[in-house]
C-alpha cells in the first residue's frame, strides 16, 4: 500500500497505540498522509 508521496506502509506500521482509549488503532491512508505531510 502506498500513498501519493510514494511511501510504503506495512500493516504493522499502520497500527498505533491510542493512549486515550487504551487500544491500538488502525490508521487510514488519509491519516498517515496527514501525519507525514
Amino acid at each position: 500500500m502506498s500513498d501519493e508521496v510514494g511511501v510504503v506502509f506495512e500493516e504493522a506500521d499502520r497500527r498505533l497505540f491510542d493512549a486515550e482509549t487504551g487500544e491500538d488503532v488502525l490508521r487510514t491512508d488519509e491519516a498517515i498522509a496527514a501525519a507525514i505531510a
